[in-house]
């Protein structure tokens, strides 16, 4: 998604939203888009796809040359499984961080967080499922193991912590990079807006909520029929 009013845009710092997925993204988009911030959601995968593109070509990022009137760039993630051979690529966002901040020293860096075991809970159910089962599948092409929910689970834990550390070491030992830790579930908003206005005015007294799991109820009779086969399989197995 490119929002398109961009009315109000005086500033060329670019705002980065650098956690991971299901930390509201979306909410953050919406809460640019009404400031009149120009912000590039996901964009199908095109906003990670151009970044490992001049990775790859040029060792540097280039959005301008994607993005020309866009200062926000939110739910950096690269998700891609090919028609012709089955071929599974997560990138995420840890994975590129360096090379956004040596392209973009000067920018605002926002660290999207909330807590952990809630979005353990929401990633895995994130797209009804279907992004945990991707991503099963990608780790074990990449490692040749089968993972478990709980083992996804404990991996995605696992390169949590290890983010949120690496990235509050590198902000901490160098003075010269704009960060904010927000967590989107107890930040008051007040900060957010004191840490941009030197560039940029957020409007609104409240953080939006956007892009909130739901389900349908036949969603849950599937997760509840999955349950009692698993409690059904242990029963026999034991009794």
């Amino acid at each position: 998604m490119i929002s398109n009013n961009a009315f109000n845009l005086k500033s060329d710092k670019k705002i980065f939203v650098i956690g991971f997925n299901k930390c509201g993204t979306r909410s953050f988009t919406e809460l640019f888009e009404r400031s009149g911030i120009n912000c590039v959601h996901w964009d199908d995968n095109l906003l990670a796809g151009y970044i490992l593109k001049d990775i790859k070509e040029f060792g540097t990022i280039n959005l301008e040359k994607y993005y020309p009137e866009s200062n926000a760039f939110t739910d950096i993630i690269y998700v891609n499984k090919s028609c012709d051979d089955g071929n599974i690529l997560i990138v995420e966002i840890f994975e590129i961080i360096d090379h956004i901040i040596r392209s973009y020293p000067n920018a605002y860096y926002i660290i999207n967080t909330r807590n952990v075991e809630d979005w353990l809970i929401s990633r895995s159910k994130h797209e009804r499922g279907d992004f945990a089962s991707l991503y099963k599948q990608f780790l074990f092409k990449k490692y040749n193991i089968e993972h478990t929910d709980y083992m996804l689970t404990e991996y995605w834990r696992y390169i949590w912590h290890g983010y949120h550390y690496r990235l509050l070491q590198k902000f901490r030992s160098c003075n010269s990079i704009k960060y904010l830790f927000y967590d989107i579930e107890k930040s008051s908003i007040t900060d957010l807006v004191k840490f941009l206005e030197p560039d940029y005015l957020i409007k609104g007294q409240s953080f939006p909520t956007k892009g909130k799991t739901t389900y349908d109820n036949n969603y849950l009779r599937i997760i509840i029929f999955k349950a009692l086969k698993r409690f059904i399989s242990f029963l026999q197995r034991y009794t």
